[in-house]
């Protein structure tokens, strides 16, 4: 956690590095199911050292695990393309990055080639809406990526 907030002992104070910090540890939890983690934090200043010292505490939350996947707007062939491309399983650990980095990797030539030959016969624009829907019964966490044009 202190690589992610990114703040050294004896460091200038700098506020907008110091939320960019808290932000980064919510995203690490994040990436373990904890997508309801909070950090609350209180200065403590020493006006004679002129040192502040950041008092954190973290709410975590319950921990969130991967529900169901589902692929609106493709056609069946590339639906079970991706569906078999997407490496979080139901059950797992929910891991709030991997959308991004399903994107960027898992999928990447599928979804690149997808858009480019919509794009090519059609003159609206196309454009991928990840849609999260979080179940605080179940504590499961269900993803609808639709393809819009």
């Amino acid at each position: 956690l202190d690589a992610a907030l990114g703040m050294k002992t004896g460091e200038g104070a700098n506020g907008k590095k110091f939320d960019k910090g808290k932000h980064e540890v919510e995203k690490t939890y994040g990436q373990q199911g904890y997508i309801q983690a909070h950090l609350n934090s209180a200065p403590e200043f020493d006006d004679s050292a002129r040192q502040v010292t950041f008092k954190i505490a973290i709410s975590e939350g319950p921990q969130f695990h991967m529900g169901t996947i589902d692929f609106k707007g493709f056609s069946v062939t590339d639906r079970g393309t991706l569906i078999e491309s997407w490496k979080l399983k139901s059950g797992d650990v929910y891991d709030a990055s991997y959308i991004d980095r399903f994107f960027r990797e898992d999928a990447r030539v599928v979804i690149s080639r997808i858009l480019q030959e919509r794009r090519a016969t059609q003159t609206k624009p196309v454009s991928l809406d990840p849609q999260t829907h979080v179940n605080p019964q179940s504590l499961t966490v269900d993803l609808v990526i639709e393809l819009k044009n």
